[in-house]
Formats: structure tokens, sequence, C-alpha cells
């Protein structure tokens, strides 16, 4: 969240915004090991952070020295 200059508890209220539901920082990772986001949730997390849905979902594959992406070994991916 930071690498978007957004502080949890900034989230929190955007999500409290957007939801309708209340939120605190303390409600969001790594602060709670029981993140269970609704499907509503997650869509405002995604429109907040500007960042599409599947990708909220699904590991980032980190890139290779050649620059091409590939899925670590061990994964499903691989």
């Amino acid at each position: 969240m930071r690498t978007r200059d957004l502080t949890p508890d900034a989230l929190a209220a955007a999500l409290t915004e957007r939801t309708g539901r209340p939120h605190t920082a303390a409600d969001l990772p790594p602060d709670t090991t029981a993140c269970a986001f609704d499907a509503d949730t997650l869509d405002a997390v995604s429109a907040i952070l500007a960042v599409p849905l599947p990708a909220l979902l699904h590991p980032s594959v980190p890139e290779s020295t050649s620059g091409v992406n590939t899925p670590p070994s061990g994964t499903l991916y691989a």
C-alpha cells in the first residue's frame, strides 16, 4: 500500500466510504491473518489501488534476468 502512497488508515477509510461498512487498519493484512474480504470489498480494494481484480487474487511472478516473466519453480505456474 505504501508504494501507492496510501497508508493502511487511508485504505481503511476509503474502504469504509466505498463499501458502507466500517474498516480499520487493524482489519487489513498484515495486521490480521483472518482477512475475509467479500466480493464487494475486493472490488473496492481493486478500484482504490487501481489494480485489476485478478492481480489481487493471483501471486505476482518475479521477472527473470532475461526480462521475461518466468514463474518460480515449484508453483502451479511452472
